[in-house]
Protein backbone atom coordinates (compact mmCIF):
# COMPACT_ATOMS: atom_id res chain seq x y z
CA UNK A 1 0.00 0.00 0.00
CA UNK A 2 2.59 2.57 0.85
CA UNK A 3 4.36 1.75 -2.42
CA UNK A 4 1.21 2.97 -4.36
CA UNK A 5 0.24 5.75 -2.53
CA UNK A 6 4.10 6.75 -2.73
CA UNK A 7 4.02 5.95 -6.60
CA UNK A 8 0.33 8.28 -6.51
CA UNK A 9 2.48 11.03 -4.65
CA UNK A 10 5.10 10.80 -7.64
CA UNK A 11 2.75 11.79 -9.91
CA UNK A 12 1.45 15.03 -8.18
CA UNK A 13 4.92 15.95 -7.26
CA UNK A 14 5.93 15.38 -10.88
CA UNK A 15 3.23 17.05 -12.27
CA UNK A 16 3.08 19.90 -9.57
CA UNK A 17 6.91 20.94 -11.10
CA UNK A 18 5.81 20.46 -14.65
CA UNK A 19 2.55 21.67 -15.37
CA UNK A 20 3.60 25.22 -16.35
CA UNK A 21 5.39 23.59 -19.58
CA UNK A 22 3.43 23.77 -22.51
CA UNK A 23 4.12 20.00 -23.20
CA UNK A 24 4.04 18.70 -19.67
CA UNK A 25 2.46 15.44 -20.59
CA UNK A 26 5.30 14.67 -22.62
CA UNK A 27 7.91 15.48 -20.08
CA UNK A 28 10.39 12.87 -19.89
CA UNK A 29 9.76 12.74 -15.75
CA UNK A 30 6.58 11.73 -15.94
CA UNK A 31 6.62 10.01 -19.07
CA UNK A 32 9.06 7.93 -17.76
CA UNK A 33 7.04 7.18 -14.18
CA UNK A 34 4.62 4.82 -16.55
CA UNK A 35 6.82 2.12 -16.05
CA UNK A 36 6.30 2.00 -12.15
CA UNK A 37 2.86 0.59 -12.29
CA UNK A 38 3.64 -2.77 -13.93
CA UNK A 39 6.49 -3.06 -11.70
CA UNK A 40 4.34 -2.48 -8.30
CA UNK A 41 1.74 -5.21 -9.82
CA UNK A 42 4.81 -7.55 -10.21
CA UNK A 43 6.15 -7.17 -7.28
CA UNK A 44 2.79 -7.16 -4.81
CA UNK A 45 2.92 -10.23 -3.19
CA UNK A 46 0.86 -13.30 -4.10
CA UNK A 47 -1.32 -12.96 -1.22
CA UNK A 48 -2.67 -9.68 -2.93
CA UNK A 49 -3.16 -10.44 -6.34
CA UNK A 50 -6.31 -10.49 -7.89
CA UNK A 51 -6.84 -13.42 -10.62
CA UNK A 52 -8.75 -12.83 -13.73
CA UNK A 53 -9.99 -15.44 -14.68
CA UNK A 54 -9.58 -16.56 -18.66
CA UNK A 55 -13.57 -17.13 -19.13
CA UNK A 56 -14.56 -13.51 -17.64
CA UNK A 57 -15.97 -14.94 -15.00
CA UNK A 58 -15.83 -12.86 -11.43
CA UNK A 59 -12.08 -12.65 -10.32
CA UNK A 60 -10.60 -14.43 -7.35
CA UNK A 61 -10.50 -11.67 -4.01
CA UNK A 62 -8.34 -13.13 -1.42
CA UNK A 63 -10.15 -10.16 0.30
CA UNK A 64 -11.83 -6.91 0.13
CA UNK A 65 -8.47 -4.97 1.22
CA UNK A 66 -6.62 -6.87 -1.51
CA UNK A 67 -9.57 -6.16 -4.18
CA UNK A 68 -9.49 -2.70 -3.09
CA UNK A 69 -5.66 -1.91 -3.05
CA UNK A 70 -5.74 -3.24 -7.25
CA UNK A 71 -9.15 -0.76 -7.88
CA UNK A 72 -6.68 1.91 -6.19
CA UNK A 73 -3.42 0.82 -8.17
CA UNK A 74 -5.66 0.83 -11.62
CA UNK A 75 -7.05 3.99 -10.96
CA UNK A 76 -3.63 5.54 -10.54
CA UNK A 77 -2.83 3.85 -14.10
CA UNK A 78 -5.77 6.07 -15.17
CA UNK A 79 -4.37 9.09 -13.95
CA UNK A 80 -0.95 8.43 -15.04
CA UNK A 81 -2.08 7.62 -18.68
CA UNK A 82 -5.54 9.99 -19.12
CA UNK A 83 -3.00 13.39 -19.90
CA UNK A 84 -1.24 11.49 -22.55
CA UNK A 85 -4.30 10.25 -24.69
CA UNK A 86 -5.86 13.87 -24.57
CA UNK A 87 -3.25 15.75 -26.11
CA UNK A 88 -1.48 12.94 -27.81
CA UNK A 89 -4.91 12.45 -30.25
CA UNK A 90 -4.10 15.55 -31.95
CA UNK A 91 -0.24 15.23 -32.34
CA UNK A 92 0.19 11.31 -33.65
CA UNK A 93 -0.80 8.12 -33.48
CA UNK A 94 0.92 7.27 -29.66
CA UNK A 95 -2.22 8.11 -27.76
CA UNK A 96 -3.62 4.74 -28.72
CA UNK A 97 -1.39 2.77 -26.43
CA UNK A 98 -2.31 4.85 -23.52
CA UNK A 99 -6.14 4.58 -24.42
CA UNK A 100 -5.56 0.63 -24.03
CA UNK A 101 -3.69 0.63 -21.51
CA UNK A 102 -6.57 2.98 -19.47
CA UNK A 103 -9.19 0.90 -21.18
CA UNK A 104 -7.59 -2.12 -19.49
CA UNK A 105 -7.64 -0.53 -16.37
CA UNK A 106 -11.38 0.70 -16.44
CA UNK A 107 -12.34 -3.02 -17.01
CA UNK A 108 -10.53 -4.26 -14.30
CA UNK A 109 -11.75 -1.64 -12.05
CA UNK A 110 -15.76 -2.91 -12.82
CA UNK A 111 -14.63 -5.95 -12.17
CA UNK A 112 -12.95 -6.03 -9.23
CA UNK A 113 -15.96 -3.63 -7.95
CA UNK A 114 -18.48 -6.30 -9.44
CA UNK A 115 -16.92 -9.32 -7.56
CA UNK A 116 -16.86 -7.21 -4.92
CA UNK A 117 -20.62 -6.29 -4.16
CA UNK A 118 -20.80 -10.20 -5.45
CA UNK A 119 -18.56 -11.75 -2.84
CA UNK A 120 -18.63 -8.89 0.05
CA UNK A 121 -21.78 -6.60 -0.46
CA UNK A 122 -21.96 -2.94 0.17
CA UNK A 123 -19.68 -3.37 3.49
CA UNK A 124 -16.79 -4.85 1.19
CA UNK A 125 -17.28 -1.41 -0.85
CA UNK A 126 -17.18 0.62 2.22
CA UNK A 127 -13.88 -0.53 2.94
CA UNK A 128 -12.26 1.06 0.27
CA UNK A 129 -8.79 3.02 1.48
CA UNK A 130 -10.16 6.58 0.36
CA UNK A 131 -13.99 5.65 0.91
CA UNK A 132 -17.33 5.35 -0.83
CA UNK A 133 -16.33 8.53 -2.56
CA UNK A 134 -13.40 6.37 -4.37
CA UNK A 135 -15.75 3.85 -5.70
CA UNK A 136 -17.78 6.65 -7.35
CA UNK A 137 -14.99 8.42 -8.80
CA UNK A 138 -13.63 4.62 -10.27
CA UNK A 139 -16.91 3.87 -11.71
CA UNK A 140 -17.72 7.50 -13.50
CA UNK A 141 -13.68 7.51 -14.53
CA UNK A 142 -14.64 3.81 -16.10
CA UNK A 143 -17.51 5.04 -17.84
CA UNK A 144 -15.87 7.75 -19.00
CA UNK A 145 -13.01 5.89 -20.39
CA UNK A 146 -15.83 2.86 -22.03
CA UNK A 147 -17.55 5.21 -23.45
CA UNK A 148 -14.22 7.26 -25.32
CA UNK A 149 -12.82 3.83 -25.86
CA UNK A 150 -16.27 2.14 -27.62
CA UNK A 151 -15.04 4.33 -30.91
CA UNK A 152 -11.69 3.12 -30.80
CA UNK A 153 -12.86 -0.79 -30.40
CA UNK A 154 -15.42 -0.36 -32.76
CA UNK A 155 -12.69 1.22 -35.31
CA UNK A 156 -10.51 -1.82 -34.85
CA UNK A 157 -13.10 -4.26 -35.10
CA UNK A 158 -14.54 -3.00 -38.16
CA UNK A 159 -11.18 -2.70 -39.82
CA UNK A 160 -10.12 -6.39 -39.28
Amino acid sequence: MTRLVHNVRDIIRIYAKVKRLKDWYLDPEFVGHDNVFPKWLRELPQSLHVVYPEDGSSPYLPSSFSANLNCYHYLAVIMQHRPQIHYLTATDGNWKHHMITCHDAAKKICRIQEAILENYGLPGMMCMQRGISFTVYCVLTCVMLHLVGFPVNHDESSAK
